[in-house]
């Protein structure tokens, strides 16, 4: 039986998000699939440069985040 890899499952499969069955159905498809190796090799790289930078709040988002949040707690709700 043959089943068909998408790019939903390499990207799963980079984040080591898949189950063992369809982790080895990957590796032997990209073994056997040129198409599908350059996919991984562009998904990869993709991931990869997502990685370099490191995403934070701006400090006068996380104050408006930490006032919000304590005006919350202190409301009584009936």
């Amino acid at each position: 039986m043959s089943i068909t890899i998408t790019e939903d499952d390499l990207i799963l499969f980079i984040y080591g998000e898949t189950n063992p069955i369809l982790s080895a159905q990957i590796n032997l498809a990209l073994q056997q699939d040129r198409k599908l190796q350059e996919t991984f090799t562009e998904l990869l790289q993709a991931v990869n440069g997502l990685e370099i930078y490191n995403f934070q709040p701006h400090d006068t988002s996380l104050k408006i985040i930490m006032k919000e949040s304590a005006l919350s707690q202190s409301e009584q709700i009936y």
